[in-house]
């Protein structure tokens, strides 16, 4: 994945499609603020307790590392799933891929209970800046002929605090899926040494967006 990747410009939002908002540091027993018209929907995501599969097989959540040898530990308690890295590669993920049909066009909110023991020192990928938290990505309409379908958008590890020795907080995100998205992935990226726990990951429709795309 990759943070550059261009994001679909949304007429009335200077910054583009993505309203970004952080919990940062906010205690456990203390949720992030849902907006109202989010509040009330059915969480999108299955399983977000990671229970009912042996670990860390977690279906439907699908992990992945950038290449190589195995470098990374996931153990699975009481729902909630540590990362720890303990080899070369520089990332790993777990995501889940909701279906996008009922949700083009509408706004998502997207949050997860984030731990942090990280570190970015003697980090050997300048190009990939170490941190760990939420990852999204969404893929435009299967293209003919060639059949795949072109990612038109990506955030990457763009939560506050990142780094450190950070307890329980809440990383949350707004974000748009476009009219003609084929392809939806939400999950957590660990890309730093040390080691990175989840719990209650939310997904919820917030309904038709407000905001037109642009032509």
């Amino acid at each position: 994945m990759n943070a550059s990747t261009r994001r679909p410009v949304v007429a009335g939002i200077t910054a583009g499609l993505l309203a970004l908002s952080l919990a940062a540091c906010e205690p456990a027993n203390e949720p992030a603020t849902i907006p109202s018209e989010c509040a009330g929907s059915e969480n999108l995501l299955q399983n977000p307790g990671f229970s009912d599969g042996a670990n860390p097989a977690l279906p439907p959540w699908k992990t992945a590392q950038h290449a190589g040898p195995a470098s990374f530990n996931t153990r699975v308690e009481d729902g909630v799933v540590t990362i720890e890295r303990h080899g070369g590669e520089p990332w790993y993920t777990i995501s889940q891929l909701p279906p996008v049909e009922g949700i083009q066009g509408h706004d998502l909110w997207f949050q997860v209970d984030l731990k942090l023991n990280l570190h970015g020192s003697d980090w050997a990928y300048p190009s990939m800046p170490p941190g760990g938290g939420l990852i999204v990505a969404i893929w435009g309409p299967t293209i003919p002929v060639v059949g795949g379908s072109r990612q038109v958008f990506s955030s990457v590890i763009e939560n506050e605090p990142s780094l450190g020795q950070v307890d329980w907080f809440t990383a949350s995100l707004r974000l748009r899926v476009p009219d003609d998205a084929s392809r939806l992935s939400v999950g957590v990226m660990q890309r730093a040494a040390g080691s990175l726990s989840l719990r209650d990951p939310l997904l919820l429709d917030c309904g038709p967006s407000a905001v037109d795309e642009a032509p």
